[in-house]
């Protein structure tokens, strides 16, 4: 019962619990709009008075109980360090008779959470086989990426079908966000396709104007809640316009600075390109994604990736693309590096052949879209499939041996960085 409750009852045997200073008495102030020193100067009752009637319950509960036991914690809910309450003070020094002061201890320890696996059975080495050669499916850049940052996100993502839960919601994620911005450039840039792009053509294709109504298109067929009516844009309001705005500042200077590296000649938008890889163990995989762009100037084949994210431009040695612990920052650099490798496959020469990445959020201060190999503070170099192909396609072949060892299961990953944007978190308990 409440303190309330023992007025004008005795008991023989007493326990009162949570004797901590801020609980008993509780010190919150009456909710009042008129102030202390208000109250305090006309007579009204204040906190003062408050402590005086819980000091007259709590003395006379314990006047006439014959054994009395008095608990406090020495730390509160939220871990702080908690305090003894007054009136136990006042009875540890001034009471009279006998009074025990016991302190318990209980040691709580957690349990480590069990290793997560899948070890490669009959089903799961049926569903990699779709990925061999003539196979049904083609292992993407991104899913290899997947696979280096945690082998068991892969398997959860791309084997098991353990998909996101849809979420219905009136606001554009990021992921939608990078969506709209590649379907606008796709749309812009497609009647330019295999043509050679100047600065005065871009001038024309990136108008203001031109820029809003090609948006609104795309935006009326990723966004379904938005309303139209025979095709003109009338309902975008709150945070959605927000980021309509902030697309079209990141699609003007995009195109800012695709005049600077202007004039090239556009070889392909979104292409869907396949290759055969053939690894040390005589596996033949079938790799396969979409390019963002390919483009030609002064004789280079540029394989351009636009990123939303963040990452890193430069690496200091090709191994670092397979290092759990690193890939997540220049992931941009192992996936162009493969649709690279793609691209040779077509026939192009490699030392003709660069990668290169569109950063959105540096669009307004830097344009470079080149990745570079800075193994020391002077020694810089920009990447080309010639220069990365060797020790590229050695670490590609022993990933894909690994992923594809009958022998090896799908592990979580030892780097638990990689974990903390995972949708897999809770099947994990990490």
């Amino acid at each position: 019962m409440g303190i309330l409750e023992t007025r004008v009852l005795d008991f023989d045997n007493l326990v009162i619990l949570s004797m901590n200073e801020g609980v008993f008495p509780h010190t919150a102030p009456p909710n009042s709009f008129i102030p202390y020193n208000l109250r305090k100067g006309f007579g009204l009752p204040t906190i003062d008075n408050q402590d005086s009637i819980f000091a007259y319950y709590f003395y006379r509960l314990i006047h006439r109980a014959k054994n009395v036991t008095l608990a406090w914690a020495s730390s509160d809910a939220k871990g702080q360090a908690g305090e003894m309450s007054r009136f136990l003070h006042q009875l540890y020094y001034e009471y009279p008779g006998v009074v025990q002061n016991d302190t318990y201890i209980q040691s709580v320890g957690t349990k480590m959470a069990p290793e997560i696996f899948s070890e490669k059975n009959e089903e799961v080495k049926k569903q990699l086989s779709e990925y061999f050669k003539d196979g049904a499916r083609a292992l993407s850049p991104s899913a290899l990426s997947t696979y280096i940052e945690c082998p068991l996100r892969f398997y959860f993502k791309y084997l098991a079908g353990a998909k996101e839960a849809e979420d219905i919601s009136e606001e554009l994620d990021p992921r939608i966000f990078g969506n709209l911005f590649h379907q606008t450039v796709e749309a812009l840039y497609q009647p330019l396709l295999n043509q050679v792009v100047t600065p005065e053509i871009i001038n024309e294709i990136a108008k203001p104007d031109k820029i809003a109504t090609t948006l609104e298109k795309i935006f009326a067929k990723n966004v379904p809640f938005i309303r139209q009516d025979k095709s003109v844009f009338v309902d975008l309001q709150g945070k959605n316009s927000l980021v309509f705005e902030v697309l079209m500042r990141y699609l003007t200077g995009f195109f800012k600075s695709e005049k600077q590296n202007a004039p090239f000649t556009l070889k392909g938008l979104e292409s869907n390109i396949h290759m055969d890889f053939i690894t040390p163990a005589g596996k033949t995989i079938r790799l396969g994604g979409n390019i963002d762009r390919l483009d030609e100037k002064k004789g280079i084949t540029r394989v351009i990736d636009y990123k939303t994210g963040q990452g890193d431009n430069k690496i200091s040695k090709f191994e670092d693309l397979f290092d759990t612990s690193k890939h997540s920052k220049i992931k941009a650099t192992f996936q162009t590096l493969l649709y690279s490798l793609m691209v040779e496959n077509r026939g192009t020469p490699p030392e003709k052949i660069q990668p290169g990445v569109v950063w959105m959020r540096k669009l307004f201060t830097d344009t470079d879209t080149s990745l570079w190999l800075q193994q020391g503070r002077q020694q810089k170099s920009p990447i080309t499939l010639a220069l990365a192909k060797d020790e590229y396609q050695d670490g590609l072949g022993q990933l894909l041996d690994e992923l594809f060892d009958e022998k090896i299961p799908f592990r979580q990953t030892t780097h638990e960085k990689n974990c903390e944007y995972c949708v897999y978190r809770e099947i994990c308990l990490k």
